[in-house]
């Protein structure tokens, strides 16, 4: 067994232990020190009843990425406690081909709900993920970029740049573009 392995079987019980005891702050203070990917381990290893107790626990916030990091059965079986303001306040911090992802396991009734939850910029990007076919480059990439036009002074795409604040977080690039906003 996986030093990984054990520390996970460890959180199980504890949490199993918790809330069995009704530890509710307990639960609560546990999930803060854990990584995304650590709760969605947890959550993957618990019977579904537990499992749903835990997940009213999970803050709004971590949702997003504990949903993203969990396997396709867990994921759906999540979702469907949840309505769609709840998913789309969740998966707002996450990157649009995560939000794709997640869109793509629910009814198309559903994942339009949402989408229309979304602020217009996040629907755009999401949207044009969900065009391509899952298992494509263009479904598995991420379509989070920023644009500039070729008009506009450097200095003035720093103030941009320090307004936005929440950046891609793989950006490495600006893409130059044209009032059509096509590329230069």
């Amino acid at each position: 067994m996986t030093e990984q392995e054990s520390r996970n079987q460890k959180h199980v019980q504890t949490f199993l232990d918790s809330i069995e005891a009704g530890e509710d702050y307990g639960v609560r203070q546990l999930l803060q020190t854990l990584h995304p990917a650590e709760v969605a381990d947890v959550l993957e290893s618990l019977p579904a009843e537990v499992r749903n107790d835990l997940w009213e626990h999970v803050d709004v916030l971590q949702k997003g990425a504990v949903l993203a990091g969990t396997h396709s059965s867990v994921r759906i079986d999540l979702l469907r406690k949840m309505d769609a303001a709840d998913v789309a306040d969740a998966t707002s911090q996450l990157e649009s081909d995560d939000v794709a992802d997640i869109l793509q396991e629910l009814p198309e009734r559903l994942a339009n709900e949402i989408l229309l939850l979304l602020d217009e910029q996040n629907r755009f990007q999401v949207a044009q993920v969900l065009d391509f076919a899952p298992d494509c480059a263009g479904g598995l990439m991420s379509v989070d970029t920023i644009t500039v036009r070729s008009d506009v002074d450097v200095d003035v795409v720093l103030r941009y740049l320090r307004r936005i604040g929440n950046l891609p977080k793989n950006l490495d690039q600006l893409f130059v573009v044209d009032r059509g906003n096509r590329f230069l």
